[in-house]
């Protein structure tokens, strides 16, 4: 039986009598498929169903996600973006470290020189010198740290904070831990190229006989910085230091970055460091960075 064209349905004559907003509209919050842009989804729905796509298949194309290769894609991208950023990003965190530490070791040596002019007394300085085992094992010693200790003569009163020694003639000389000691962090060391660090190049091994000792609530007790390190050190005066200051003589000593140091890189191929200047006659500090 053969309907007459005028009781035949379609979507289209729908949409000519009754206009209903589209399923792309209703989801986005448009009553009228009228008031939407040419370029939206909206028409573009309004479209499929009038070409006699359904629209739950239009709306399925709008909600699908990812393929598998654009992320794919998106991955690769990401990975070249972190090799590119990753070597600068690292030489700006060791370039913060070192200027951190060498404003720390700056600091240190300024304190131990007022206390030598301002007491009149003598502060050594001592650079300390072990194996990392517990960041590195099997890696060579290398200088990681910094100690002050201010000495006392025979016969000067003691500093012991215990009453029953405070003020008491000392009756041997003694070296007193001053502050705390400065440790590098582990990525960091003190240079011992002959160009970098005279202080670590050109200076003897120490060998002190002094006993040495720390302050606690409860007194003075010995003091060990740590088993198997050895050190090299350098004192504070209050007219100056013990330095040679005979030209061309240069006293100075250069933090870097430990991969720098254990590959052996010459002066000139260091981007990265902090050099520290003593001047052997005034005990005067200046340092320098690239």
């Amino acid at each position: 039986m053969m309907l007459s064209s005028r009781l035949l349905w379609t979507p289209k004559s729908t949409f000519a009598f009754f206009r209903p907003p589209c399923r792309c509209a209703i989801l986005n919050g448009a009553a009228n498929v009228n008031d939407t842009p040419l370029h939206s989804p909206i028409l573009h729905c309004q479209q499929a169903i009038l070409g006699g796509i359904p629209a739950s298949s239009f709306v399925a194309r709008f909600r699908r996600g990812f393929t598998l290769v654009e992320m794919l894609v998106v991955i690769v991208i990401i990975a070249l973006l972190m090799a590119i950023v990753t070597p600068s990003f690292y030489s700006a965190i060791m370039a913060t470290r070192l200027t951190s530490s060498g404003g720390q070791l700056v600091g240190m040596l300024s304190n131990a020189q007022q206390i030598a002019t301002s007491e009149g007394c003598t502060v050594e300085v001592r650079f300390y010198k072990y194996n990392n085992d517990e960041f590195d094992p099997g890696a060579d010693p290398r200088f990681r740290s910094v100690l002050l200790l201010r000495h006392f003569e025979q016969g000067a009163p003691n500093p012991d904070p215990n009453p029953a020694n405070q003020g008491k003639p000392l009756t041997a000389p003694m070296a007193l831990v001053l502050g705390e000691v400065l440790n590098l962090s582990q990525d960091l060391v003190l240079s011992e190229n002959n160009e970098m660090s005279t202080f670590l190049a050109n200076l003897a091994d120490g060998n002190s006989t002094v006993g040495t000792k720390v302050s606690n609530a409860s007194g003075l007790s010995d003091y060990t910085f740590r088993p198997g390190s050895s050190f090299k050190s350098f004192i504070f005066r209050p007219e100056g230091t013990n330095l040679n200051p005979a030209p061309p003589n240069k006293w100075f000593v250069t933090l870097v970055v430990a991969s720098d140091e254990e590959e052996g890189l010459t002066p000139d191929e260091v981007k990265n460091f902090y050099c520290v200047q003593v001047d052997p006659s005034t005990g005067r500090i200046t340092s320098y960075r690239p």
